[in-house]
C-alpha cells in the first residue's frame, strides 16, 4: 500500500533513519582523507567538461584536450598565487609581532576584571595564600605560527596535486565513469537518467560559480576599495580574503569582518579606523545578500536557508574547513539528484525553497507558489509532481 502525505513515519522508522544519518556521517568523517579529494575532483570535473567539448571538437585528442585544460587550471592557480604571493609573504612576516601585541592588549583589558577576581578569591578564601603566584609561559609565538603556515602550506600543496591529478584522469574517463555508474542502478533507463543528471548537476554548478564569482569580485573590489582609502596595508590581499570567504554563506561574511577588525587594531592607533572598516564591510556584504544575490541567483540557486546553515553545521563538522566550502555545491547537487529521482523528491523538498511539494499553512494541499520550471529539469518537474 502506497504511502499517502498524510501519514508519518513511526518511530522504529525514523530512529533507523538516524541511525543511518550517523552511520554516514560517521563514515565521510573517517574516510575524510580519501573521500575528500574524490569529492572536490568531482566537482572541478563536472566544471571543467564543458571547456574540453569544444577542444575535442576541433579534433583535440581526448587525454591531449584534458591535459591542455588542467595545464590551464593549474596556470591560473598559480598565476593568482604568484600575485597575492608577496603580500601574503608581507603579513605573515608581520603576524607574530601583531597577535602578540593583540594578546597584550587583551591582558591590559583583562588586567581590571582579573584583579577584581583575585581579591573575590582572597577574601573567600579568608586571606590565605593562594599557592603561589600565576606564571605565563611565552612558548615561542613566532616559531609555533612559522611551523602552522608550513604545515598548512605543504598540506595544501599535496591537497592541490592530488585533486588536480584526480581531475585529469576524470576528464579523459568520464563516459567509462558514467557506464560504470549506470551499472549500479537498477533501473532500465538509468543511463539517460544518469546523464540527465549529470548534465543538471553541472549546469547548476556552472550558473552558481559563475554568478557567484562575478558577485563576489564585486564584492572584494568594494570592500578592498574601502580599506585603500582608509590606508590598510594589503589592501588587494584582503579583498582577495573577502571574495574567497563570500563563498561560505553567513559565517564566511562574519569571518571576513572579524579579521578586518582584528587587521585594524593592529595596525591603528585607536578603533575608529577598524570600526568604520567593519561597518563598511556590514553595509556592502548586507547590500549583497539582500539585493544583489538574490535579484540574480533567484532563478539559479534555489536552497532553504535553514537547510544551509544545517549543512553548514554537519559538513564543517565532517570535513572541517573544505566541507564548509563545498555545502553548498553539494546541497545544489543533493538537490538535482533527488528531483531526478522519484523515491527521493521528499529530500529536494527539505533542500530547496519553495517547493511546490510543500503544503501551506493552511492544509489545503501544496504551497501556492509556482514550480520553478524554468530551473528544473523535466525529470525533477516530474519528480516533484509524484510527491502532490
Amino acid at each position: 500500500m502506497p504511502t499517502t502525505a498524510s501519514q508519518s513515519p513511526s518511530i522504529r522508522t525514523l530512529v533507523e533513519r538516524f541511525i543511518l544519518l550517523g552511520f554516514v556521517m560517521a563514515v565521510l568523517h573517517l574516510g575524510k582523507p580519501v573521500l575528500l579529494p574524490i569529492v572536490t575532483a568531482a566537482m572541478v570535473t563536472l566544471l571543467l567538461i564543458p571547456v574540453v567539448r569544444p577542444l575535442e571538437a576541433i579534433g583535440l585528442p581526448r587525454g591531449l584536450a584534458a591535459g591542455v585544460v588542467v595545464v590551464g587550471f593549474v596556470g591560473a592557480c598559480a598565476l593568482a598565487g604568484a600575485q597575492l604571493r608577496g603580500p601574503a609573504e608581507k603579513w605573515i612576516e608581520r603576524a607574530p609581532r601583531d597577535l602578540a601585541e593583540l594578546r597584550q592588549e587583551v591582558q591590559e583589558l583583562r588586567a581590571p576584571v582579573d584583579s577584581m577576581v583575585a581579591a573575590a578569591d582572597d577574601v573567600a578564601q579568608g586571606g590565605e595564600e593562594s599557592g603561589g603566584d600565576r606564571v605565563e609561559v611565552d612558548a615561542n609565538p613566532d616559531r609555533s605560527f612559522s611551523d602552522q603556515i608550513a604545515r598548512v602550506t605543504w598540506q595544501s600543496l599535496t591537497f592541490f596535486v592530488l585533486v588536480t591529478a584526480l581531475v585529469f584522469f576524470m576528464l579523459m574517463r568520464r563516459e567509462g565513469l558514467l557506464a560504470k555508474t549506470v551499472m549500479l542502478a537498477p533501473d532500465q533507463n538509468a543511463w539517460e537518467r544518469v546523464e540527465q543528471t549529470a548534465t543538471d548537476i553541472r549546469r547548476r554548478l556552472s550558473m552558481f560559480i559563475a554568478t557567484m564569482t562575478v558577485i563576489n569580485v564585486g564584492l572584494g573590489t568594494a570592500v578592498g576599495a574601502v580599506l585603500w582609502v582608509l590606508e590598510y596595508e594589503n589592501p588587494i590581499l584582503w579583498g582577495v580574503m573577502v571574495a574567497v570567504l563570500n563563498f561560505v554563506p553567513y559565517l564566511g561574511s562574519a569571518t571576513g569582518m572579524l579579521i578586518v577588525g582584528v587587521i585594524g587594531l593592529l595596525t591603528f592607533d585607536g578603533y575608529a579606523t577598524a570600526l568604520i572598516a567593519v561597518s563598511g564591510y556590514l553595509a556592502l556584504t548586507t547590500l549583497e545578500g539582500t539585493v544583489i544575490s538574490p535579484g540574480l541567483l533567484s532563478s539559479r540557486l534555489r536552497l532553504d536557508p535553514v537547510a544551509t546553515l544545517v549543512g553548514l553545521v554537519v559538513f564543517g563538522f565532517v570535513w572541517g574547513l573544505p566541507g564548509v566550502i563545498l555545502t553548498v555545491p553539494l546541497l545544489v547537487c543533493v538537490k538535482v539528484i533527488s528531483q531526478n529521482y522519484g523515491r527521493a523528491a521528499t529530500l529536494a523538498a527539505l533542500v530547496g525553497r519553495d517547493h511546490p511539494s510543500v503544503p501551506s499553512r493552511s492544509g489545503a494541499g501544496p504551497a501556492a507558489e509556482t514550480s520553478p520550471a524554468s530551473e528544473d529539469s523535466p525529470a525533477g518537474r516530474s519528480s516533484a509532481g509524484s510527491t502532490r
